[in-house]
């Protein structure tokens, strides 16, 4: 805090990179906490947490267009904030961030798709409209990654890609573990 008695936040020490990684934990935190806790606490917070997800879902709209180049976009390993736009620094795509965006969004289609939503009215749209527009970024970030992380002499995933340079053909223990649990959630949504 900038000035504690006042509880004001000092924007010298907000965070001025974001990953894609970041944004896919957070999304899929927000969305598994509203989902799990039932208790009254949790439902007093479902409201906040629900419209902060969905804010940084809108957010992630337009920086997935940033690297994009000849319809494969993605959202590049790590951005930074600067006179306030977000600047790709590494347009390196790596699988574990297009994978946290994958999960993060899954699990936010999943919590948008509650019974209990079905007919509230969430930031000034239905949940049936935002659970549509995130199907479209989830197929989006898919089909990208497919793309961008198989390749094509061994019809393996791989943890890297140079954005147009070659891939290595070779895939991470780490990487290969969580596309085999998010991949089969995806799927299943």
């Amino acid at each position: 805090f900038a000035e504690p008695a006042t509880l004001k936040w000092n924007p010298a020490s907000f965070e001025r990179q974001i990953s894609p990684e970041s944004v896919g934990q957070s999304l899929a935190t927000k969305s598994l906490f509203v989902i799990s806790d039932q208790s009254d606490n949790g439902k007093k917070t479902r409201e906040i947490l629900l419209a902060s997800a969905l804010k940084e879902f809108q957010s992630i709209v337009p920086l997935l267009e940033l690297a994009g180049d000849k319809g494969a976009n993605y959202m590049p390993a790590l951005l930074k904030l600067e006179n306030e736009k977000w600047v790709p620094v590494n347009t390196t795509s790596q699988l574990y961030g297009q994978m946290s965006l994958i999960h993060g969004l899954t699990r936010l289609h999943t919590l948008l798709s509650l019974p209990a939503l079905e007919n509230e009215t969430i930031e000034g749209k239905r949940a049936a409209e935002w659970r549509k527009e995130v199907r479209r970024m989830l197929d989006k970030v898919y089909q990208t990654t497919i793309k961008l992380h198989i390749d094509s002499k061994s019809g393996s995933l791989v943890s890297t890609n140079g954005n147009g340079k070659s891939a290595p053909e070779r895939l991470g223990a780490d990487d290969a573990g969580y596309a085999l649990e998010v991949l089969p959630d995806m799927a299943a949504t």
